[in-house]
């Protein structure tokens, strides 16, 4: 069984994006040799596996990167002044980038989901599989022990061949 996947589905981006994390992390090139495939089990495992894996490795590197940071001020000038300006700054910070992040991904989404409908319906393309049929094939895969082969499609519908 193959299953094809267009490059600008969500899966495709964060398996790619993922990919690019796990290298610059390892210092390894991984991501260039997927491009044109990989099976389905690589992909899950990829994405629920090693991602969570290098992001963990990193968040816990910067917070106690920061920690660092801050535990010798706090010391010196005492914790109520610093904690309160300190949170009020990040707080802030934190809550306009992710409400423009938010929209902008949003705007994003709904664009490209508008336009790859009526791309499709123009060329009578078929759908793809959905996240419930490809957990579903990934359940049964993972029963048979043979993983099915994922082909990455480019925007105008051409496999990597």
């Amino acid at each position: 069984m193959e299953l094809v996947l267009s490059e600008n589905r969500w899966l495709s981006r964060l398996f790619f994006w993922a990919l690019g994390i796990v290298d610059a992390f390892l210092g390894k090139e991984m991501a260039c040799r997927h491009r044109k495939g990989t099976n389905l089990c690589h992909l899950v495992r990829v994405i629920v596996v090693y991602l969570p894996l290098v992001l963990l490795a990193q968040l816990l590197f910067w917070a106690t990167f920061l920690g660092a940071c801050l535990v010798f001020p706090i010391w010196w000038f005492g914790v109520g002044d610093l904690a309160r300006v300190a949170g009020l700054i990040v707080a802030g910070v934190a809550i306009v980038i992710g409400a423009a992040w938010l929209a902008i991904s949003i705007e994003d989404t709904y664009r490209q989901s508008k336009e790859e409908q009526e791309r499709r319906k123009r060329l009578g393309i078929i759908p793809e599989p959905t996240m419930a049929n490809l957990a579903l094939a990934f359940i049964a895969a993972r029963k048979r022990k043979i993983c099915p082969l994922i082909k990455f499609r480019r925007n105008g519908g051409v496999s990597y061949e």
